[in-house]
């Protein structure tokens, strides 16, 4: 493991030490924020297919693996599920991924109720590449070093675009600067 892919991983699993509660909703989702270790640390995305649908609310966005939980599930079981449909990534695959912890839930008001939202990190110990796409859920996928995403980004501004409603999302990093990054990075995987 480089240094800079231990202090990386070390920033992290710091951040995650705090128990994080779990909120109601009326659905839930639950996402996988995947880390492996190169020269820094890297970080898996997809990039969602575009939906002809009106109930695709991130059709076409950047995002992580995951969905929504079924009746009876645990948020694992359904990250697992939606990673191993996705992209075919296996992360229930003894030894192949370590769970680090979640990061706090978000509630996502919907016309129909409330979607709770929880993220999951896990690093990926042995690798692995994606073995397929699922066509009608992810377009592109690949691993983004996060060197990259934290360089010169500025801070998100939403609440300037969507009023008092979008304020929940000010501060975190605008990554408008690094698309054509993120693009030509996916295009390569």
């Amino acid at each position: 493991m480089s240094s800079l892919a231990a202090r990386q991983l070390a920033q992290i699993q710091a951040s995650l030490s705090r128990p994080t509660p779990r909120l109601r909703g009326d659905q839930r989702a639950v996402v996988a924020c995947l880390l492996r270790q190169g020269e820094g640390l890297d970080v898996f995305f997809i990039l969602r297919a575009q939906s002809q649908g009106s109930g695709a609310r991130w059709s076409g966005q950047v995002g992580f693996p995951g969905g929504h939980v079924e009746k009876g599930e645990e948020d694992h079981d359904a990250v697992s599920r939606e990673c191993r449909e996705e992209v075919g990534l296996l992360l229930d695959e003894p030894g192949t991924y370590r769970y680090l912890g979640s990061v706090a839930e978000r509630a996502v008001a919907r016309r129909r109720g409330t979607l709770a939202v929880a993220c999951r990190i896990y690093e990926q110990v042995v690798p692995a590449s994606p073995k397929h796409l699922q066509a009608s859920e992810v377009a592109a996928c690949g691993w983004v070093p996060l060197q990259v995403l934290l360089g010169d980004a500025e801070p998100l501004r939403w609440s300037a675009l969507h009023g008092a409603a979008g304020a929940m999302w000010d501060g975190f990093p605008l990554l408008a600067r690094h698309f054509w990054h993120l693009l030509i990075l996916f295009c390569s995987s």
